[in-house]
């Protein structure tokens, strides 16, 4: 029994992962069933209980509506309604974190003090129920933590970010983007400008990949895509489950790989998705993303050629779409783990807790100014995007031609984009004027700067060839 440890817990969308730290000891997380991640499910029996994680899958398949696969999705709600049973969402997250503690207890002898982590925007209401259902599980919550702040005292180590350079964490979980830039504040971070969407997660690809592949196999089988995209039965919704998982399945291995099989339930014909069709189906949702990390940047006034390191976190950040995206965008090649779900639980540690409930909302963030006057610029790239309101997402119900993968590749065509500077060859006398007085930050050159200057030095050693060879004539 070791009673000098402490546990972190990083409650998710889609998966819980709890890490256990002990003196002396390198940091392990708990696992279940013997992964390193707990599914956030939570399966309602007949006879009052709980299973969670994998077991709540399993278990669904006797009957799906009593499942809740996403919790923290339904924090909003009072209560969920899982088959005729009316369950306070209190009680969901609770079992989640029962199934937290019992592995505490089966690793290091007792439950630790438990620190636990939290978006960065939750309110007062938000965090009340969190460690409520603490509480109710059995865990004493010994402090609360904002995710992009674990996750910078991680990831900033790792990182080796110069002294006194700001951090963009991108936190691309199962139902959220969150994107947050921090600054050094003392021995830890502080939150200078956070946003996000709710329409942007592992979730929405997996819907944009049903809906990809109903588009491919409907005219072919139409009769059994009917039945997957409407069951009408328990044997039907238990076949849709299982479309679910298998593109989810394959989703997750075209980050590894180029092409993914997958099994459709009632045909014999073994599929298959690309790395590249997973690409076209998530590009305006990537599209987005960059969009909404270009915005928080701006609102926080720092420039992408300031960042001390871009850091990737959550399970859906791991799609090479996503990496290779902002490495473009922003030209920051971004950092992260190979399991980026530990990357938020493992910093926790490290992490200064909140004041109280509400604190890291309500604590007043700093103004960080980097002239004298700001530029002109910073107000058009403040007005670029949009700041909408954020929004906890809803669980993913019915039918899988939601969200439209149609309307979406029309919105992000139609998405204002934050300016970019023009490359050299096309800067008017204002922009030069404006780059000599130190108002317009330099950046990057563009491809198209690096095509030209090639051609320039082809047609310069063209040219020096030739004299070297009417040298070479007139003396023999």
């Amino acid at each position: 029994m070791q009673s000098d440890s402490s546990l972190a817990v990083d409650f998710g969308t889609s998966n819980t992962v709890a890490v256990l730290r002990r003196p002396g000891e390198a940091d392990r997380p708990l696992l279940f069933s013997g992964a390193p991640v707990l599914s956030s499910a939570v399966y309602a029996d007949a006879e009052g209980g709980f299973c969670t994680g994998l077991d709540a899958h399993r278990m669904a398949q006797f009957d799906p509506a009593r499942l809740e696969a996403h919790p923290k999705q339904r924090v909003d709600d009072d209560s969920a309604l899982l088959g005729e049973r009316e369950v306070p969402v209190v009680e969901l997250i609770a079992a989640v974190l029962a199934r937290v503690r019992e592995a505490a207890v089966e690793a290091n002898g007792t439950a630790p003090p438990a620190i636990l982590t939290h978006p960065v925007q939750w309110g007062p209401r938000r965090l009340g129920i969190l460690t409520d259902a603490a509480r109710e599980a059995g865990l004493v919550a010994s402090g609360l933590v904002a995710e992009p702040v674990a996750a910078a005292h991680r990831l900033s180590a790792i990182a080796d970010v110069e002294a006194g350079k700001p951090v963009c964490v991108f936190d691309l979980g199962a139902g959220t983007l969150d994107v947050a830039v921090l600054r050094p504040d003392g021995d830890g971070w502080a939150v200078a400008a956070q946003g996000g969407s709710s329409g942007i997660g592992g979730l929405y690809f997996d819907h944009a990949l049903v809906e990809h592949l109903g588009g491919i196999v409907a005219e072919r089988y139409a009769e059994i895509w009917g039945r997957l995209e409407s069951p009408g039965s328990v044997a039907e919704r238990r076949d849709r489950a299982r479309l679910w998982e298998e593109v989810r399945h394959a989703k997750e291995m075209l980050s590894r790989s180029a092409m993914a099989p997958l099994a459709l339930p009632g045909v014999d014909q073994a599929l298959h998705l690309t790395l590249g069709e997973l690409e076209r189906v998530a590009g305006p949702a990537v599209a987005r993303a960059v969009a909404e990390t270009e915005r928080v940047l701006a609102a926080a006034r720092c420039a992408p050629r300031e960042l001390g390191g871009l850091f990737l976190v959550g399970g859906a950040s791991r799609m090479p779409p996503i990496g290779r995206a902002l490495h473009t965008a922003l030209g920051v090649a971004p950092t992260g783990l190979e399991q980026p779900e530990l990357a938020v639980a493992t910093g926790a540690f490290d992490a200064p807790p909140d004041d109280g409930p509400g604190s890291v909302q309500d604590r007043p963030r700093p103004h960080f100014r980097y002239r004298p006057e700001p530029p002109e610029n910073w107000e058009r790239l403040e007005s670029a995007v949009p700041d909408e309101e954020y929004r906890e997402p809803e669980a993913p119900r019915g039918r899988a031609s939601e969200p439209d993968i149609e309307n979406d590749l029309e919105e992000a065509a139609e998405q204002p984009r934050a300016p970019e500077e023009s490359p050299p060859e096309q800067r008017s006398e204002e922009e030069w004027e404006r780059l000599e007085a130190g108002l317009l930050a330099p950046g990057p050159p563009s491809p198209q700067w690096y095509q030209r200057q090639r051609k320039v030095l082809a047609f310069l050693w063209l040219i020096l060839m030739g004299i070297v060879a009417i040298i070479v004539v007139e003396n023999y």
